[in-house]
């Protein structure tokens, strides 16, 4: 493998481990680098590149969750306006909501929004 190919594996593994997924919950800082310095001792995983990763994974995952807090306050906000249109008793009720969330999203010059 390329190093850039060696480096997304890397990312990839640390992804899966460290996220939530439906059949699984998201590992701990230890269990991760556990996982990884065993895989790096199998050969599976490049020694210097893992090692670089292991050493910047606070880093790593501090600019990472940066990057993605924005996304999942978007994401939670889509959920909360899903859920309030869903409550709505009737069509012309839902209708209403969406006009005035689209007209508050406007005003509020919001360049994403559920209702656009």
């Amino acid at each position: 493998m390329t190093i850039p190919e060696r480096i997304v594996a890397i990312a990839d593994i640390i992804s899966a481990l460290s996220g939530t997924r439906s059949y699984k919950e998201a590992y701990g800082k230890d269990r991760i680098i556990s996982i990884l310095t065993e895989m790096k001792g199998d050969g599976l995983l490049d020694p210097d590149l893992t090692d670089t990763a292991i050493l910047n994974f606070d880093l790593i995952m501090g600019h990472t969750q940066a990057l993605c807090d924005p996304l999942l306050a978007l994401y939670h906000r889509i959920q909360e306006e899903y859920q309030e249109l869903l409550r709505a008793p009737s069509l012309a009720d839902k209708l209403h909501l969406a006009l005035q969330k689209d007209d508050a999203a406007d005003s509020a010059g919001a360049s994403v929004s559920l209702f656009n």
